[in-house]
């Protein structure tokens, strides 16, 4: 495996972008999704190019969901929906 398939596998596996630490178990099913993933398209038939799109997207999603930002924002709009519930 490449080392970005490494350094992907332990993003998705639990180590934060702003310098957090991750599981072993965590990188280990962080890779195991990567190779679900490289093997559904091979099996899929498609571009090799593709792979690398879709592992890309998907580093995209765990970066911007690992964001301070984005974390805040979502904790503030559970808070206003448990509060709307609770108010009828």
């Amino acid at each position: 495996m490449s080392s970005c398939w490494r350094a992907t596998a332990a993003i998705l596996g639990g180590v934060s972008l702003s310098g957090g630490t991750g599981r072993p178990l965590g990188i280990a099913i962080g890779m195991l999704i990567l190779g679900v993933l490289h093997a559904g398209f091979n099996a899929l038939g498609a571009l090799p190019y593709a792979n690398e799109i879709a592992m890309g997207a998907v580093l995209l999603v765990v970066a911007i969901a690992d964001g301070p930002y984005l974390l805040r924002r979502v904790r503030m709009a559970r808070l206003r929906i448990t509060k709307a519930r609770q108010n009828g």
